[in-house]
């Protein structure tokens, strides 16, 4: 990490002490529940202070400890150099704690487990938990250890998430909103502060740039912006990343290279970059391969510049480099071969052959883990990137790895339907026990995370703990039931029951969502024939692609394949098949999703009301699962009836849809008031740093891909660029207007039939 300057060190900390203590000539405050902290500046940073001033503030003050013991509870730092960094032990007592680490962030750790032992939660990481009354304490001591050295989050401001703006130096009206972005930073502060209470240690997000802001883009001004954020992560003890592509022109990323040519000149504009990074005061840079994620414009310049770049950073400034790992499918080279089979090499592999220096960060996508079946992104499973790992370090055992898996993947496909899925955090936990399984010791996890509403928060903190070696519990539980145990104690009297309704929950989404299982029955194969096929949504690009691959085309998959609306309606050997197994899948899943709302809403009258607004979002999340599986089976109902010519059957199941509909319209209007970052900015069509033009929720909030189904199979419009939502060229180009490709582009849409499709999306399209 890098060292803060003794001035803005002393600033920080005359700032907590201004917090802490009365100013002369003042009463000092009551401290019959005040917290008197005995530690230092070098064990618990000023940061930190003021955090647990603000959340101590209704129990009384926070009191540095005087020479004569106050009443209140104590907090004691103690040094123990036997202790693994980061590591650290927490014994309690009816008088207070004695904390004991042996580095800064160990004893940050302990000061959030020892609230959390108080009835405290940080759970969204903008609306923590407080208790009413603080419970008795217990003599008990508790030893916590990671299990990864290497533990974070990539909040993917690629998607316009709660944090897109002010990690890129926006405000709500844009980069000139200097205000706008200062007015965000205490939600910046309150996600470091999550971080530190899930025992995260590093952080890291993709800048973006385009055309359209290019004075901003690399402006002095933007750096000092990001210099600040840097600092204020440090002061949390937390190491800060920055994700820049080499060259991806996709999403609005912040290219290292941004006009690859003659190789000079590639290695010119790619040191540029790294200076320009370096100066805004990351403690590490990670990168995206590739000019898009299904292009990889050629393998020996890509190997070039991941090892120019590493070694850059190493020999001049010192930092680690790490490369996402992607799963994308279909993109070979013969310039190299795979050290296992001999065949062309997955350019996703190309860190295999590149300098030891650049570490590498096997990615896979979605709710899937490494050994389950996922009929997505053109595979059948992801089985192929747990072999590079382990061939990887096989031989290479001194190249850093890190896992980067997700807890939500955003577009069409979970939390902007939107679906509560749970199932995420399960499948999380059981891919670091496969990992392990496997022989692979891994350096850490990152995890890709796309927006925190909808429950997705649980996700994030669950797959976070999952790092740590497993909570000492009673009883025989394995490790995602402790965590969920010790998780949910401030609910109370409904922890149980609760924490049985998540576990079924994650269980019955893995059975029907992933599985396809029915009656105890798997289908072979899955694809098709999985219930999160139907749930996802459709939208313009991922129905022209499927139309392309129908054709024996190569289109690009992004999400599980299932059978059309319009193919049930117009093709009998595909509803035949349909009707055979998937169409009691969709029945069980309305079934089982319905019945586990049922239990959410018995459980209204057990729940403490200082946590009433969690239990609301679980409950909304369970309920918006069985609206949407009643839904989905409904639309399929109603398409097998116009299959068979039964309109008068087809228009009961639509009937059925609409009420459906009627249902999901009601709780997404009363769960968009309780967005904790607003509904505006989350759910509305405001400028922000992506290539989208709107928040990450608006089709959650909106709707989006209920209503597209149901103009597929109420009006039958089966048009591809139905709805479209999205401009192509605005995520696929850097600079669309400048750009003849875009032009190009526009010209033949309507010539071919799809102008709509490479339009620009109309307000409220």
């Amino acid at each position: 990490m890098k060292r803060r300057t003794g001035l803005l060190w002393s600033a920080a900390a005359s700032l907590a002490f201004s917090l802490l203590w009365p100013a002369p000539g003042q009463a000092e405050p009551s401290s019959a529940q005040a917290l008197q902290l005995a530690c230092s500046e070098t064990q618990v940073s000023p940061a930190v202070l003021a955090r647990l001033q603000q959340h101590w503030q209704p129990q009384g003050p926070v009191l540095r400890q005087q020479v004569q013991p106050r009443k209140g509870l104590s907090l004691r730092c103690e040094t123990d150099a036997t202790l693994a960094s980061d590591a650290f032990t927490l014994h309690s007592s009816p008088t207070g704690f004695v904390l004991r680490a042996s580095s800064l962030r160990g004893w940050h750790y302990g000061v959030y487990a020892a609230l959390e032992q108080l009835g405290y939660a940080f759970w969204h990481p903008f609306e923590p938990v407080k208790p009413p009354v603080l419970p008795a304490l217990q003599a008990h001591t508790e030893r916590f250890v990671p299990a990864l050295k290497q533990r974070g989050f990539s909040h993917h401001t690629m998607h316009p998430l709660e944090l897109a703006h002010v990690l890129n130096g926006w405000g709500p009206g844009g980069p000139e909103d200097l205000a706008g972005w200062e007015v965000l930073l205490p939600e910046y502060d309150a996600w470091l502060e999550w971080l530190v209470a899930q025992r995260q240690n590093k952080l890291e997000w993709v800048l973006l740039e385009k055309a359209s802001w290019a004075d901003f883009s690399r402006s002095p001004e933007r750096q000092r912006r990001l210099r600040e954020l840097a600092r204020r992560a440090q002061a949390f003890g937390l190491q800060i990343g920055i994700d820049a592509p080499l060259a991806l022109e996709q999403q609005n990323g912040w290219r290292l290279i941004r006009k690859p040519g003659a190789p000079t000149e590639d290695k010119a504009q790619l040191l540029e970059s790294l200076d320009w990074l370096a100066a805004c005061g990351f403690d590490f840079i990670t990168t995206e391969m590739g000019l898009s994620e299904f292009h990889h414009g050629g393998a020996a310049r890509m190997l070039d510049w991941l090892n120019t770049a590493a070694d850059y950073l190493d020999t001049r400034y010192g930092l680690p480099f790490m490369t996402k790992v992607h799963i994308s499918s279909g993109q070979q080279t013969s310039d190299f071969r795979d050290p296992e089979t001999g065949e062309p090499l997955n350019i996703n592999f190309l860190p295999y052959y590149a300098d030891p220096r650049v570490g590498t960060m096997p990615h896979t996508v979605q709710i899937y883990s490494l050994d389950d079946p996922a009929p997505t992104y053109g595979w059948q499973n992801f089985s192929e990137m747990l072999r590079f790992m382990r061939f990887s370090q096989r031989d290479q055992p001194d190249r850093q790895m890190v896992w980067y898996p997700e807890t939500s993947y955003w577009i069409n496909y979970d939390i902007n339907l939107p679906l509560f899925l749970p199932v995420y955090a399960q499948r999380r936990q059981h891919d670091l026990q496969l990992i392990q399984s496997e022989g692979v010791a891994l350096d850490g996890q990152i995890v890709f995370t796309s927006g925190f509403e909808w429950g997705y928060w649980l996700n994030d903190l669950l797959s976070a703990r999952g790092t740590w070696q497993p909570p000492a519990e009673p009883g025989d539980r394995d490790d995602l039931s402790a965590m969920l145990h010790q998780t949910l104690a401030p609910f109370g009297p409904a922890r149980p029951a609760l924490q049985q309704l998540l576990q079924d929950t994650m269980q019955i989404q893995h059975q029907r969502l992933i599985l396809g299982e029915v009656n105890g029955q798997r289908p072979d194969p899955v694809a098709r024939q999985n219930a999160m096929a139907y749930l996802a949504g459709q939208d313009t690009w991922s129905d022209l692609a499927a139309l392309i691959r129908r054709f024996g085309l190569p289109g690009f998959q992004t999400q599980p394949e299932r059978d059309s609306f319009a193919q049930l309606r117009s093709d009998p050997l595909i509803a035949a098949r349909f009707r055979q197994h998937t169409l009691p899948l969709l029945a069980a899943t309305e079934s089982d999703f319905a019945a586990l709302f049922r239990r959410a809403e018995a459980l209204e009258d057990q729940i403490p009301p200082h946590v009433q607004a969690y239990w609301a979002e679980i409950r909304d999340g369970l309920a918006i699962n069985a609206a949407r599986a009643r839904f989905v089976r409904a639309l399929a109902e109603a398409s097998l009836q116009q299959q068979v010519r039964q309109q008068a059957q087809a228009r009961r199941w639509l009937d059925q849809a609409a009420a459906a509909l009627t249902e999901a319209q009601a709780i997404t209007v009363r769960r968009s008031r309780a967005y904790r970052a607003g509904l505006t900015r989350l759910a509305g069509r405001n400028p922000n740093p992506t290539a989208y033009s709107y928040g990450y929720l608006w089709q959650a909030h909106s709707l989006f891909f209920w209503l597209r189904d149901w103009q597929q199979v109420a009006a039958r419009n089966q048009h591809p660029c139905l709805m479209n939502s999205i401009d192509p060229l605005e995520v696929a180009l850097p600079d669309p207007a400048g750009d003849w490709r875009a032009g190009l582009a526009r010209s033949l849409g309507p010539l071919l039939g799809l102008k709509d499709c490479f339009e620009p999306p109309l307000p409220g399209s």
